[in-house]
């Protein structure tokens, strides 16, 4: 009987409940482990890459999906940054017609809401199964487990579907699993133009191990620097840019090791803060389980005490190690470059050098980094480093030669049947010729060239079409810029100079920017510049801050868009101020903003005159715009002092009125503009005048601008106490620390809006749009938000105290710790939200949908959870004492050290946690609480749980 492979695809991201798949993968392999006809392979943490890439490798006849649904919107899987990342039925569809004629026989969507998927998908795979509804772990796990017991036992998938749903039955959930069954032969699937086989080439990014089996070309390389690694305990790959050396780490060296199963990797680049980047990766690898919190304090220790020299790397990489001693430990620095290019702080660098070096002179610790040719310079410069290197040498990433490009070049599209036609691969190899940096440039067309397919071939019309080699990535940089609006271009030109960082003597590289440098109001373009059709830019997100980043997609970029060389050139000294002034201001900012560390003077001068000339193109960043009015701010009261002092009072006097009046004309000019712009919706000249009022201390407090759209407008720090914003389009808008209390804002569309620390006290956001608003530590105590879409806002530590939700859509929202203490959250829909640490005491949520929610650690005394779903919710450490769950679903919620029992409230009056006619719930759930003997419980279950009938 032939070997069946069964391929388990696995994704549970960062911010989405907690999941048991570590134990559903288990059962499935424990019922399938003496069973010969069948070989299981696992996937973890799965991007959609990955997914195709992992049924390419494998050539599985089952594959099983462990995850979350959203219904409509697809599966849950994860992106680059371990966020979700949704795919749809339309793209599970094309990619499973594919797969057909492969071998797919049946796939599993085991995830919540899953039957649109499966419907999609049955069209070419024989057998699909899908949920019709939300399915806790508990169900999840026991239909898979009886699932695989049958086909282990060599039933068909229509007995093994049917025991599966016959184990649901005592669960109640007998009815969630769906089974779609097609008489279609994979040969009666007809192929059309458009049906390509997903990209292997990857453009300008590097291969990852993710990747390993479409790299080809640097096998020679592999097969050295794998010789080195067991040799010697520093490994240095040096080459050119663009010389393919994180490929040949990622995607040829570490997968060689990991297949030993010996080794445990971590890697990282060092960035602006390398102490933290080690320590982000030593936590993920001694700690994988902490929560965000923990984990970024966990994080800020260990980097302080790393940098102090108060823990030793070897110390963590020998408790990484503890439990496996017969293990290595394998430390990759990718782009070792950035720490002389981002890390301004010579004593720093030096120190985490030394930190690196003292680690391998220890047992079982192996280093290797990548470093650009251009950088050895620097690295020499450090004796102990130079010393080190001289001692063990280094790989240096040559040219591939000829033959080695023709493989990367021919087998990746041969071994998804993809062909070139005649003589186009010795045309490419022309073209590419031996110009160092060109490998990028030859991947980006291969990928270009792969969407042009005709019948599963790559033609000579195709290669033309989109330029060749010399000319693919700037065609595809011109068409994406050329296709930008007025407004958009100068938005692009400021976003791709934030980008650069100015070479001193070598090349200009590429740097990483956060969303405050580039400027709140242009992060909606650095998304479209990141999607799947331009990929100019990567966005990311700094784990230890939380700030999201970006940078150019490959420093190709640079060197060869003839554009960005010139955007640079023309304004290099003028960048070379602009960095200056922004540094300055993140110091000073650094320092809690100390008046001792404002501007004076001369610097303050030309600060000010730089803010005045430049566009939007060199705009300075929104901390460094206050900054210099702080500066001047300060200048002014110094002097005004002064006056006072040094001059009669009169003349003190007209000084202030002088400037006074200037100001007051600039005032009365933009509230004039304003005046005049009272009938029109649409008006830039209005948010610019507003825009303006506010950078001059303007209050705009009970202002009228109801419907107006102010679609972007930054109002930061705008005093808009009372205001009338009601239905306002406010989409994308800055008001990070703006003052609305009490506004109106019925209605508004607030989608996108950037309202960190702002002032909500007492607002009315009733049917207002917040969808992915960005409310972290705002002040919503007492807020009017029912009946708010709050779909995916990120409320971490915000303030709702007392805030009426009801009604409120709260899917998927980020509330880690945040006050909603006494909060109105009557019927909110909380599916799948992150509370984490939330304080809940009092709260008020009866018939709250709190599905598959994260309330780990929560707190939840005395709140009303009466009639409420919890169906699936990871209760684990909430505090649950005296709360009133009466009717609550509880099915599959995990109550493991969830505090239950007895609160004294008045004098004369002890509360437990009710648990009455809650549905769904067993014994076995309960007693994984604490003091679970103290909750009231129905007599029938009192019995069940082996307690007397006292309660």
């Amino acid at each position: 009987m032939p070997v069946k492979t069964i391929l388990v695809l696995a994704a549970n991201p960062a911010s989405t409940s907690r999941l048991r798949l570590d134990e559903e993968v288990r059962e499935i392999d424990y019922a399938l482990k003496h069973r010969e006809q069948f070989r299981l392979v696992q996937k973890w943490a799965v991007r959609s890459r990955d997914f195709y890439l992992a049924i390419l490798e494998h050539k599985p006849q089952i594959v099983h999906f462990c995850g979350h649904g959203t219904g409509v919107d697809g599966i849950v899987l994860e992106d680059e940054t371990g966020q979700p990342a949704l795919v749809e039925k339309e793209a599970l569809s094309k990619l499973f017609k594919l797969f057909a004629v492969k071998g797919v026989e049946c796939v599993l969507l085991n995830a919540c809401y899953s039957e649109e998927q499966a419907q999609a998908i049955s069209q070419y795979i024989k057998y699909v199964i899908g949920m019709n509804q939300a399915i806790g772990d508990k169900a999840a796990i026991a239909f898979a487990v009886a699932f695989y017991d049958a086909l282990g036992a060599g039933e068909e998938v229509q007995f093994a579907y049917n025991l599966g749903c016959a184990v649901l039955v005592g669960l109640k959930q007998d009815q969630t699993p769906v089974l779609k069954v097609t008489s279609i032969h994979p040969s009666d699937i007809q192929f059309v133009a458009g049906d390509i086989p997903p990209n292997p080439y990857q453009g300008l990014s590097a291969f990852g191990e993710k990747d390993a089996a479409f790299f080809f070309g640097r096998e020679k390389s592999t097969d050295a620097l794998f010789q080195m690694t067991h040799q010697q305990p520093l490994v240095a790959v040096i080459g050119a840019s663009g010389s393919g050396k994180s490929s040949v780490v990622f995607a040829g060296l570490i997968p060689r090791l990991r297949s030993e199963g010996i080794w445990l990797i971590s890697s990282f680049r060092p960035k602006s803060q390398p102490f933290d980047e080690l320590a982000l990766t030593l936590v993920r690898q001694l700690e994988p389980n902490l929560d965000n919190v923990e984990k970024v304090i966990k994080i800020g220790k260990l980097a302080e005490s790393l940098k102090k020299g108060e823990v030793k790397l070897h110390q963590v990489a020998s408790q990484i190690l503890e439990n496996q001693p017969q293990k290595r430990f394998l430390l990759v620095v990718d782009q070792f470059e950035e720490l002389y290019t981002q890390c301004q702080d010579k004593e720093e660098q030096q120190r985490f050098i030394d930190t690196l070096l003292l680690a391998i002179n220890q047992k079982n610790i192996t280093l290797v980094f990548t470093l650009r040719a251009d950088f050895y310079g620097y690295v020499l410069s450090y004796r102990p480093f130079g010393e080190a290197l001289e001692k063990f040498g280094h790989k240096p990433l040559t040219l591939m030669s000829r033959e080695e490009l023709q493989t990367a070049i021919e087998q990746p599209a041969q071994k998804l049947s993809v062909q070139l036609q005649t003589h186009l691969a010795e045309r490419i190899l022309d073209d590419v010729g031996q110009e160092p940096g060109n490998l990028p440039l030859l991947e980006f067309a291969l990928t270009q060239l792969w969407s042009k397919q005709n019948n599963s071939e790559l033609t000579h019309k195709a290669y033309d079409e989109i330029g060749g080699v010399k000319q693919a990535l700037i065609k595809h940089s011109e068409q994406v810029y050329l296709k930008l609006n007025d407004s958009q271009k100068q938005q692009a030109q400021r976003i791709f100079l934030s980008l650069v960082r100015l070479g001193e003597g070598t090349e200009d590289t590429r740097r990483v920017a956060t969303r405050e440098e580039i400027g709140h109001q242009n992060w909606d373009l650095v998304i479209d510049l990141a999607g799947s059709s331009t990929r100019l830019v990567v966005t990311g997100r700094n784990d230890k801050s939380g700030e999201e980043t970006v940078e150019v997609v490959h420093e190709a970029l640079i060197r060869e868009w003839a554009r960005l060389r010139q955007w640079v050139n023309e304004n290099r000294e003028r960048l070379i101020q602009k960095r200056k002034i922004e540094a300055a201001a993140v110091e000073w900012r650094n320092k809690g903003k100390s008046k001792d560390d404002l501007l004076l003077g001369k610097q303050l001068n030309e600060a000010k005159a730089f803010q005045k000339e430049q566009n939007i193109s060199l705009a300075l960043s929104d901390l460094a715009g206050e900054f210099i009015v702080k500066s001047i701010k300060y200048r002014r009261s110094s002097r005004l002092k002064f006056v006072g002092f040094v001059f009669i009072p009169i003349v003190a006097l007209a000084v202030f009125l002088g400037f006074t009046a200037q100001r007051q004309m600039e005032i009365d000019r933009y509230w004039k503009t304003v005046e005049n712009a009272k009938e029109q919706k649409d008006s830039r000249a209005r948010i610019a005048a507003l825009q303006e009022l506010v950078k001059l201390g303007v209050s705009l407090n009970n202002i009228q601008l109801a419907s107006f759209n102010l679609e972007r407008a930054n109002l930061q720090s705008a005093n808009l106490q009372g205001a009338n914003l009601q239905r306002a389009d406010l989409q994308g808008a800055d008001l990070q620390g703006a003052d609305l209390q009490d506004a109106n804002l019925l209605g508004a569309n607030l989608q996108d809006a950037y309202l960190q620390d702002a002032n909500l006290y007492g607002a009315d956001l009733q049917y207002a749009n917040l969808q992915g608003a960005y409310l972290q530590r705002a002040n919503l105590e007492r807020a009017y938000l029912q009946r708010a879409n709050l779909q995916g806002a990120i409320l971490q530590r915000a303030d709702l105290q007392d805030a009426n939700l009801l009604g409120a859509i709260l899917q998927y929202a980020n509330l880690q710790s945040a006050n909603l203490q006494s909060a109105i959250l009557q019927s909110a829909d909380l599916q799948s939200a992150y509370l984490q640490g939330a304080n809940l005491q009092g709260a008020y949520l009866r018939s709250a949908s709190l599905q598959t929610a994260d309330l780990q650690s929560a707190d939840l005394q005395s709140a009303d959870l009466q009639d409420a779903n919890l169906q699936g919710a990871d209760l684990q450490g909430a505090k649950l004492q005296d709360a009133n769950l009466l009717g609550a679903k509880l099915q599959d919620a995990d109550l493991k050290g969830a505090k239950l029992g007895c609160v004294k409230r008045y004098e004369n009056e002890i509360v437990c946690t009710n648990l009455r006619n809650i549905k769904n719930l067993t014994p076995e759930q309960v007693k994984q609480a604490d003091n679970w003997e103290q909750a009231t419980y129905d007599p029938e279950f009192r019995k069940k749980l082996g307690l007397p009938n006292s309660k």
